[in-house]
């Protein structure tokens, strides 16, 4: 819930600025475009933490049919999600 906050409040302080100043959004796209190897690493250790709390959770229900198939339902949809929200960084970025 804190990590949502956050990521809430930047999206609300990135909006404010864009509506003070119309260089605001262009700046802030190139400030990722310069930075984009930060947040490759950035995303690459979100989905190795997420990978392994999800085998942990693996690990402690396996022998539960139902959760067993709770926890594949839920890593495949993420795992789908992921693919899909990297893909699209990928073709918006133009290969970065």
């Amino acid at each position: 819930m804190v990590s949502f906050t956050a990521i809430f409040c930047v999206v609300i302080a990135t909006v404010m600025s864009a509506s003070e100043s119309p260089d605001a959004p262009a700046l802030l796209m190139r400030w990722f475009e310069k930075t984009w190897v930060l947040w490759l690493a950035w995303r690459l250790i979100i989905y190795a933490v997420t990978a392994y709390f999800t085998f942990q959770c693996w690990q402690r229900k396996k022998s539960d049919p139902v959760w067993r198939r709770a926890i594949l339902r839920i890593g495949g949809i993420g795992a789908l999600y992921i693919a899909i929200m990297e893909w699209v960084l990928y073709a918006s970025t133009g290969g970065h």
